[in-house]
């Protein structure tokens, strides 16, 4: 039975401790931000101020706020290229609300669609991660036959892209994962009472990677 430690680590570490340094420091500093209305302007104006005047420690906090709002913004770009709902399954609205989250591990920002197969129990979750540090976990695994086979895994081809396949045959559930964006994006198609083949060509091979990569790039 796979184990899916990997996957598990990988969301641990994310949910985990990066919820507590959210709450503890990131989110404080996004909602005010947002309740003031502080536009990117500002900010990067508060950041060349501070620099000029020597104020490198304010300068380092104000651009790190204006790389947040920046990704909200980016959010909303790469949230367009996310696939529309095959045939019978319907999609919820694209979400994101974990850039402040990524933001405590050096930065990034992630977008999220969850589809659902009517009449059924049949469900997936896309997920796009960019530009963040733990996104080299990933990449690291997909270089590592051994880790891949403790857990489990299953190293295939969706057209010209490697993947990384984990499914349990008996509950029909599992996950694809590959690296888009010169290795820079990960995406995870994850599936729940689904049969691998609908996960693989409805899903993971239905992603227009050439529009997301340049949703992410723009």
């Amino acid at each position: 039975m796979i184990t899916h430690r990997g996957s598990l680590l990988f969301s641990g570490l994310v949910s985990g401790l990066a919820f507590v340094v959210l709450l503890a420091v990131v989110a404080p500093l996004l909602v005010a931000q947002e309740e003031e209305g502080i536009t990117p302007e500002e900010l990067f104006a508060t950041a060349k101020a501070a620099y000029g005047e020597k104020k490198y420690g304010t300068a380092v906090s104000e651009l790190n706020l204006l790389v947040s709002l920046i990704n909200k913004i980016r959010v909303d770009v790469v949230q367009a290229a996310l696939p529309a709902a095959p045939a019978g399954w319907t999609a919820k609205n694209p979400s994101s609300d974990n850039v402040g989250m990524l933001a405590a591990f050096g930065g990034g920002f992630s977008v999220s669609r969850r589809y659902k197969k009517e009449g059924t129990d049949s469900q997936v979750t896309l997920v796009v991660m960019a530009d963040s540090p733990l996104v080299s976990m990933f990449s690291a695994m997909l270089k590592n036959p051994m880790l891949l086979q403790a857990q489990g895994a299953t190293l295939i081809k969706l057209g010209n892209q490697r993947a990384i396949l984990e499914y349990e045959e008996d509950n029909n559930s599992g996950e694809v994962k590959f690296l888009i964006n010169a290795n820079t994006a990960v995406v995870t198609v994850k599936g729940k009472q689904i049969e691998k083949s609908v996960l693989l060509g409805s899903f993971a091979k239905a992603i227009d990677i050439a529009a997301l990569e340049k949703a992410i790039q723009d």
